[in-house]
């Protein structure tokens, strides 16, 4: 049996020779990486901000920690990708080949806003994901679509609201994060319902994949969208129970209107909601 021994402190030889070693084993590229220099700096500020960075698979199975606390590396990437990166439908198409795929772009020596904007990321993908415990009964209801859109609503959010993006405290907000993410699973309601007319092979999880989805949030997201965006929000802060219908109306007439729907097309749309696969 052939061994081979290598004795290094120097951290950066150990990643190299790990990966070189393992290139024909099972090994993740996320394990791979699990010592590299900017993600020690990444898991350092999570600890500060009290959360546990996991670097790789299982790192914190047997300890007595909140699993809330725990952000998987991979998934705090994705929603980076999806937030920072604005590329939702290339997060949604895998974790660990995006990981693999952009890592060394994103990781980079002198980013020192990285580690801010991965806990921004994480902590508004766990919000999300916490809101759809909450709406488990709509995906059975008709809104199947929300199992497949936690990383397209962690891009329309920060699309809705892009302050989120610098001020990690609106996060802390949990009305004005309720209101925002109420707007935001309405808009992607209606872009899906408007989508399924336009496309007849529709499927969930090609559109969230594509970058269509993308380019057709861009392309709704003007001055004048966010501006009535703006106007409900507003009210809802001051009176939850103020009615914002006409309001309302007019993000949904934008949606209409970037489709090219006829009145016809809007009524069928209206009058069926949406429950495909």
């Amino acid at each position: 049996m052939l061994l081979r021994l290598y004795e290094t402190d120097n951290e950066a030889l150990i990643d190299k020779i790990t990966e070189g070693t393992n290139s024909q084993n099972p090994i993740f590229e996320r394990d791979l990486k699990a010592n590299h220099e900017v993600q020690l700096m990444v898991k350092k500020y999570f600890q500060e901000k009290d959360y546990y960075y996991e670097t790789h698979r299982n790192e914190y199975v047997g300890q007595k920690i909140d699993k809330n606390k725990i952000a998987s590396n991979e998934r705090v990437f994705q929603a980076y990708i999806s937030l920072f990166k604005e590329m939702p439908h290339e997060a949604k198409s895998g974790k660990s080949r995006i990981f693999e795929k952009y890592f060394d772009d994103i990781f980079v020596s002198g980013n020192d806003a990285l580690p801010q904007e991965l806990l921004i990321s994480h902590e508004l993908l766990a919000f999300i994901e916490n809101q759809s415990k909450h709406h488990y009964s709509d995906w059975r209801n008709g809104d199947i679509f929300l199992y497949h859109s936690e990383l397209a609503l962690v891009y329309l959010i920060c699309k809705i609201y892009p302050l989120i993006k610098k001020d990690s405290a609106i996060l802390k907000d949990q009305n004005k994060m309720r209101n925002i993410y109420n707007m935001s699973i309405a808009v992607l309601r209606r872009i899906v319902e408007s989508e399924r007319l336009r496309d007849m092979d529709y499927s969930h999880n090609k559109f969230f994949k594509s970058r269509e989805l993308t380019t057709k949030i861009v392309k709704l997201v003007t001055a004048d969208f966010l501006s009535v965006v703006e106007q409900v929000l507003s009210a809802r802060q001051k009176d939850p129970s103020a009615d914002t219908t006409v309001l309302e109306r007019r993000i949904d007439d934008l949606v209409y209107k970037l489709y090219g729907l006829t009145p016809e097309d809007i009524a069928i749309v209206e009058g069926r909601g949406y429950n495909g696969g």
